[in-house]
């Protein structure tokens, strides 16, 4: 029997190839079809420096060309990479795997015959990474409906400095900085999230003041703080409204059930209840996030 395999479908592939070709490349893959097209698959990384002090992230840069004779439909961010980082004696220091449920898919391309597509992804679990001394990433290119498939880059090798605070500081205030550029972007907003080093809360919280993509990754760092500070910014951000109503009003409710200072509790249910009642059918993301259990 023919056996279809099926991907979730989001907003950002949609918006990268169009309806119809998403649907028509969605339901007609088989197994064997993906099989091919994973060995016509070149993939390479290059790190974006050859060292990094303990607690930061490294970022890496994936290129992926497609060696087939066919246009190929090729997943474009990290959803579709795994890794693995090594010590030379061959101990795990750190991985990573793509989830397989929910909005697996993202950005995609269709890349014609021998044309090539790069991005970037920040490993961020390397930040964890607290040992100095050399290591060893491997990555791997995986269907996004059958990750038992992938393609494996040549391996790369990287240094861990030892943990130097000034260095980190001096890291932290270049994130910081570029999280609030018109040119910044989710690299910036990733690693400022994860690196090993107390961010200030007003710098976080200016980097989700000035653009709508950061709140998904820098809104749990505040809500894992949970001082008045981290719960004033998100009050403060929650009240503007906007795109990052959600994930902002489902990082408070936690934050109610965790908090034990009573006034703190007290500031958050508040800011949450003025949200909502000032929700209008104009504010639709908060409304939404409003209406949910």
């Amino acid at each position: 029997m023919r056996r279809l395999y099926f991907v979730h479908i989001t907003a950002g592939l949609l918006l990268s190839i169009g309806v119809g070709a998403a649907q028509q490349w969605v339901v007609t893959r088989t197994k064997a079809d993906i099989e091919a097209e994973i060995k016509g698959t070149q993939v390479s990384v290059a790190l974006d420096r050859p060292s990094i002090v303990a607690g930061e992230p490294l970022t890496l840069t994936v290129t992926i060309r497609n060696e087939t004779g066919t246009d190929k439909m090729r997943c474009t961010d990290k959803n579709c990479v795994a890794w693995t980082v090594r010590s030379p004696s061959g101990v795990v220091a750190s991985a990573w795997q793509p989830p397989r449920s929910g909005d697996m898919a993202g950005p995609a391309a269709l890349l014609a015959p021998h044309a090539s597509r790069s991005f970037s992804v920040v490993a961020s679990d390397t930040a964890g990474i607290g040992a100095p001394g050399s290591y060893e990433i491997v990555v791997r290119y995986m269907d996004m409906a059958w990750d038992q498939l992938g393609a494996d880059a040549e391996p790369r090798s990287f240094t861990v400095l030892p943990r130097d605070e000034a260095e980190l500081a001096k890291r932290a205030r270049e994130l910081s900085e570029a999280a609030v550029s018109p040119a910044a972007d989710v690299l910036a907003f990733q690693s400022l999230a994860v690196i090993r080093y107390p961010v200030p809360e007003p710098a976080l919280c200016d980097a989700i003041d000035h653009n709508v993509l950061a709140a998904q990754y820098l809104v749990p760092r505040l809500e894992a703080s949970g001082d008045a500070e981290a719960v004033g910014c998100l009050v403060n951000q929650l009240g503007k409204g906007g795109l990052n109503a959600t994930v902002i009003i489902a990082a408070l409710g936690r934050m109610t059930r965790t908090q034990v200072d009573p006034t703190l509790r007290r500031s958050i249910e508040d800011g949450i209840a003025g949200a909502c009642a000032r929700a209008t059918p104009d504010t639709p993301w908060t409304k939404g996030a409003c209406s949910k259990p």
